[in-house]
């Protein structure tokens, strides 16, 4: 018998089992991804799940543009990409460039200006920063912090008796 069931096996191989469909974490985070950072399982996966649904691929096309006008501080860009996103049928981008329109200018030069840091001597001990004396939500000041000697047991603390 096992032998039969040998030839069997060999005449007629069996194929893989099927492959589970990605979650849509999965997909979420392919499409949110810089290209050259998928496996090449993962890219053919995309492209196969992308191919099948144009509307998908049309607003990953419209994510990753807008990605590309963030990333690199390109706000001068922005109402070409509204205009694209306006000639397609996608309600959701639709609604999303509804609100970018109600402030334009804002959101042109949120996209476009550098953001400005404290170097790390001016800021804040992460304690300060965290709702105690000092922290943006205290209302001793944003600098009250540097009268105060920090360490970690020693960190004053709001309202609770030692």
């Amino acid at each position: 018998m096992s032998s039969y069931v040998r030839r069997l096996r060999e005449t007629f191989p069996r194929d893989d089992a099927p492959r589970k469909p990605p979650s849509v974490r999965d997909v979420t985070s392919w499409i949110t991804r810089p290209p050259y950072s998928l496996s090449t399982d993962q890219a053919q996966q995309l492209k196969g799940i992308l191919t099948r649904c144009p509307a998908l691929d049309s607003a990953a096309e419209h994510g990753r543009a807008f990605a590309d006008l963030m990333n690199n501080r390109q706000g001068r860009r922005l109402q070409q990409w509204i205009a694209r996103v306006e000639a397609d049928d996608l309600p959701a981008l639709h609604t999303f460039t509804a609100g970018l329109a109600q402030d334009l200018d804002a959101a042109v030069a949120g996209l476009s200006l550098i953001p400005v840091r404290k170097p790390l001597k001016e800021r804040p001990p992460p304690c300060c920063r965290l709702g105690v004396p000092g922290s943006a939500v205290s209302p001793m000041g944003s600098d009250h912090w540097k009268s105060l000697t920090h360490c970690s047991a020693g960190a004053p603390r709001l309202g609770v008796p030692r």
